[in-house]
Order: structure tokens, then sequence, then C-alpha cells
């Protein structure tokens, strides 16, 4: 059994999440390999209100940005808004990746990977290094423009070291954008995170794939899923508008599994989540018991209207059904390649009467007969070879079905254990705005050593 971290976006030096191009990597890695806690150094671009003029520049860490009153359109220039407000606004596009190529900026631009958009208003642009500590001092800033004010030659600020231990992941192959993460104990599979904007909703959504073994960014073999079971791997959800808006999320990690929980804004108070890692099998030293669960539908806006908005919270109404964005690494037997597989909790306790739908419990609470708070595992089901036979092949590692009504509990509640579960510790992932009462979606995730299958 391993202990997992819990990382908050409201932790000291935690990485934001953002609509930005990159911004999920940049939060697995300081999550999963490098650790955070660090002061990070930060810088201002300040507007006199006056708008800037054409071939104005400004040069962030050897990045040379132009305005222009008309894109030429060449990489790194930035359109000259109607106002002073709406140039500053397209340089932080720009910078950050998001915005529209060939529109507010200059077609080929590619994000500023060392240094992200952090807050931005009509007049102050802040801009802070991506990694903390006395590093991010050396990134050099300057600017030729009459009406733009710096706050230094360089960023300023940085300082200390991470206090965060990460959960001791590494991350073997990058490309810009996207990166591979892999599991340092287990089954030591390989997580392939494309956040280059891979889709037409650009840094709205993060693609996510499974290989059991890979040589570069999206190469590797037996892929899960795989591109005959979904074209471009499953979804993560980040942000409802490619922007900088900071968005609150949560991690949960150990060395072999990791849990995404992230307010996307698309609803208020709603998480999307997603899950990479090993399972808990019931079969000794399964090989091939690594899952991989996602959305498994692109998104522009609001991803409502299905169960597939929670993702990780899906569960079947059948105990052997299968879910869209749910696959496993390979059958129990080992033979052939990525497996669609299902997942519920206690589904007599669920008022679900046909089709998926977002786990939920109907349960008074506390249980009136004992005065309990009962939670149940997310057990894995698979498809037999025919389609028809069905299997249960383990469950989720951390995770548990609260059995009672959300409406009870608040976000970040945590009870501890009884019974088979004492001496655990627990915290609630709620869903909740248009959610609420006994449709609401949440979890119990243990902050305890999770139970480990060999």
């Amino acid at each position: 059994m391993t202990v997992p971290t819990v990382y908050l976006s409201t932790d000291t030096g935690a990485p934001i999440l953002t609509g930005a191009m990159g911004s999920l990597v940049n939060l697995l890695d300081k999550c999963l390999v490098a650790g955070y806690g660090s002061t990070k150094a930060t810088a201002t671009i300040t507007s006199s209100g006056v708008n800037v003029s054409n071939n104005d520049t400004v040069t962030i860490d050897g990045t040379t940005y132009t305005f222009k009153t008309a894109l030429t359109p060449a990489a790194n220039e930035v359109l000259i808004g109607a106002s002073a407000a709406a140039s500053l606004s397209n340089l932080a596009a720009a910078i950050g990746g998001y915005g529209t190529s060939g529109t507010t900026y200059g077609a080929g631009t590619t994000q500023k990977y060392t240094c992200q958009t952090t807050a931005l208003t009509s007049t102050v642009l802040t801009l802070e290094a991506i990694t903390g500590g006395t590093g991010g001092n050396s990134l050099a800033i300057s600017k030729s423009a009459a009406t733009l004010t710096l706050s230094g030659a360089n960023f300023a600020g940085g300082a200390g070291s991470d206090t965060k231990a990460a959960a001791g992941w590494t991350k073997p192959y990058t490309s810009t954008g996207s990166a591979v993460f892999k599991q340092p104990a287990g089954n030591g599979f390989y997580l392939n995170v494309v956040d280059n904007g891979p889709g037409t909703h650009l840094g709205r959504e993060a693609r996510l794939t499974g290989y059991e073994a890979m040589t570069a960014v999206s190469t590797g073999t037996n892929p899960f899923p795989t591109v005959a079971q979904s074209s471009f791997g499953n979804i993560a959800r980040k942000s409802a508008a490619s922007d900088s808006t900071n968005r609150a999320w949560m991690v949960v990690a150990d060395d072999r599994t990791v849990h995404v929980f992230c307010f996307t804004g698309d609803t208020s108070g709603v998480f999307s989540a997603w899950t990479f890692g090993d399972i808990y099998s019931l079969l000794s030293a399964d090989g091939y018991r690594t899952i991989c669960i996602g959305r498994n539908a692109e998104a522009s806006t609001a991803v409502l209207g299905s169960p597939e908005y929670f993702w990780l919270t899906n569960i079947t109404t059948s105990a052997q059904g299968t879910l869209g964005g749910h696959y496993l690494a390979r059958r129990y037997t080992g033979t052939g390649g990525s497996h669609n597989c299902g997942k519920h909790g206690d589904a007599a306790l669920s008022e679900q009467t046909s089709g998926p739908s977002i786990l939920k419990g109907e349960m008074d609470y506390p249980n009136p007969v004992d005065g309990g708070l009962y939670i149940s595992r997310l057990y894995v089901t698979e498809n037999g070879a025919t389609g028809t036979n069905k299997q249960r092949r383990g469950y989720l590692r951390g995770l548990y079905q609260i059995c009672h009504r959300v409406d009870n509990f608040n976000d970040g509640d945590t009870f501890n254990g009884v019974g088979e579960f004492a001496g655990r510790t627990f915290r609630i992932a709620k869903a909740v705005g248009s959610t609420t009462g006994g449709s609401g979606a949440a979890v119990a995730v243990e902050t305890t050593a999770w139970d480990t299958s060999t």
C-alpha cells in the first residue's frame, strides 16, 4: 500500500491551470515529476492607457513580439487592438498560446513555455516564471514602446526551494505543449498528454492516451484507447474558454495512479475529472491492470447533456456494463489490446434505472439505523471474449462511491473510516451547481494508503 499526496490549486506556489496550451502538462509535471512550493519570479508590463504603435516590440526570454496594425502575417506579430487594453490582451494571448492564431497574433507563434500569464487588467499584464526558485530571475524582458513600462530588465522575486514533493513519476519525452509521464511503480506504463491545442477547441481540452511502451510523444506500442476506438484518445477538459482564467483543481496521486479534478467554469461549481494508472486487480501478477478514463468526445462549450460530463464519476446501470472513455490496457487474460470496460458502485443504493449515469447514492444521511456514513468501492468490469459473458477485474484505487445524497456534504469535507475501512481517512470531491440533490455527483477520495495489488 502506498500513501497518496493531495495537490491543490490553493497550495503555496501551486501551478496554475488555464485554457492556455500546455497548462495541463505543466500541472502534471509539477505534481507528478518536479514538485512545487518555491516562490516564482514575476514581471509586469504596464500600459499608460495610450495604445502602442506599429512596430513597437516587447521581448521576453529571447522572443520578440512585434505589434502590427495589420498582421503580415508572421510568427510573433501581435495585432494592435482598438484600445491599449485590447492590444495588451492580444500580447497576453500570444504569450500564453490562446486566442486565435492568425487573427489575434501571427500564425506560427508558439506559446512561451518558460513563463505564463497570471493576471491581466486593462493596463497591467502580470507574468510568472513556470519554474519556481531563483532560476526564474534570469528571464530577461525588454521593450521598445513609449507607452509601455516594465517592472525591470529581468523577472524578479524567485526564491526558495520546492516544499511539496512530487509523486515520483518521470517525464521521459516532451514536445511543444505535450509530454509523456511514466509510472515509477506498478505496471510502469506511460500516459501521453497532448496539450498543444490538438483539436478545434484549442486549449480548452487536452488528449490522453495510455501506452505500454513509448519511444517519443504519441509514439509507442499498444495504446489504450486505440485509434480505432477513438481517433483522438480520451479527452481531459481544462477550461470553458481558451484564455488565461485560472481554474481551481485537485490532483491526488501516488506512484501508480493519478486522479485529476478540475472546475472548468463550464458550470459553476461542477468539476470534470479523469484518471490514469493501475487499478487494484483481483488477478495476481496482473501485468495489464492499467486504466485510462476520460471523456470520449470533444466539445467547444459546456459539456452537459450526457453523463460523460463527469467522466470519472460515470457508472453503468448494469453492474457489468461498459462505458465510453474507459479503457484497460488489455483484458485479464493478457490477450488482445486496449479493452473497453465499465465501472459501478453499489447499484442497489442508486435510483438510476436505465443507461449510464453519474455516480450517486440515495441513502438517508446519516443512516438512521446506526448513524453511519456508507461508501462503496468502484468496481471495474470487462466484457468476455464473446461480448456477452462478463467479469469483475478489480476496483479503482483510492476512489469510492458515497452511498448518500450528495447535498448532505460539502466539497472538501473529510471523514474517518470504520469497520473494514478503519484507520483510513477520506476527502469528498463534490460536483454541485445545477446537479445538486439526488442528481449530484461526488466521490470519496482516500487520503491514506491506497490498496495495491501485485
